[in-house]
């Protein structure tokens, strides 16, 4: 691994694992807006798409919330019925919008149409800035981490992109004897 991702003992330099800053621009975004390319060929699709997300989302939770209090509504409802109809409903919107996230994404895949906006670099072009990996761990077999540490790092190496990417092992074992058998895997 590389000197500069190993730990020092030493407390006054615990910023040395830290990598360099590089400012970047947050350019201010809006849902609704895409840039003239992607609004031509993208734009409508998602639109549709995040359209029929909202309405077979509130579709599915209004018919949850109703057929549950159907079901609920028998005789009078008690404040405990009410406040497990109020939390079943909030849980079940959970899920619902992941399903429906799901099923969209599955109809878009079979058709054939791609909702997908995000520009992917070509390949073999170098990239512009530097990565943080984190391996956070906690009781796990240092051998099993070290390895996968290794297989990327070879891997990140063979791509020839090792100048760009900082490797970080975040350990939080709390037993001396386990952090002292993580210690030379580190």
């Amino acid at each position: 691994m590389d000197k500069r991702l190993t730990a020092s003992r030493d407390p006054a330099s615990a910023d040395a694992m830290v990598p360099e800053r590089h400012g970047r621009d947050m350019p201010e975004q809006a849902l609704w807006q895409y840039p003239p390319a992607v609004a031509s060929t993208r734009g409508r699709t998602q639109q549709i798409a995040r359209l029929a997300l909202l309405v077979m989302w509130l579709a599915a939770v209004t018919a949850f919330g109703w057929t549950l209090y159907r079901v609920l509504s028998v005789e009078t409802p008690t404040y405990l019925q009410l406040a497990f109809l109020a939390l079943s409903t909030l849980c079940f919107a959970w899920v619902a919008v992941g399903s429906v996230t799901a099923l969209i994404g599955y109809v878009c895949l079979l058709s054939g149409r791609g909702i997908d906006s995000l520009e992917l670099p070509a390949a073999g072009v170098p990239l512009q800035a530097r990565t943080a990996l984190l391996f956070p761990v906690y009781r796990e077999d240092p051998l099993g981490v070290a390895a996968t540490i290794d297989t990327m790092v070879r891997d990140i190496g063979e791509a020839g992109a090792e100048a760009s990417f900082d490797i970080f092992v975040l350990s939080d074992t709390q037993d001396p004897d386990e952090r002292a058998r993580e210690a030379p895997a580190h």
